[in-house]
């Protein structure tokens, strides 16, 4: 299943957007017979931006980890084209 996270636009709609594709992702494990949840993507929530807050309490409120915040140092998932810009875009989850 594909669940598309909103980029933020510093806008009402796109906050309220991330919380509701959140609350989806934690709908499509419970919803199920799963004993474990993996789920992996890019959810648009660098380390002290907004969505980050919302993704924090996200992992919290549904006793999930996500397991590549360790990651390694000067290693991304993303370089532009020009080589300008770099971030680490993946994050996976888990119960």
């Amino acid at each position: 299943m594909y669940i598309y996270m909103p980029s933020d636009t510093s806008d009402d709609y796109t906050y309220a957007e991330y919380v509701d594709m959140c609350t989806k992702i934690v709908t499509v494990f419970t919803d199920s017979d799963a004993v474990a949840f993996v789920a992996a993507g890019d959810f648009n929530c660098r380390s002290g931006s907004r969505f980050s807050k919302i993704f924090d309490q996200f992992l919290v409120q549904n006793d999930l980890v996500c397991i590549d915040i360790n990651h390694l140092d000067s290693v991304f998932t993303y370089v532009s084209d020009d080589g300008q810009r770099t971030s680490w875009i993946d994050h996976i989850i888990c119960s």
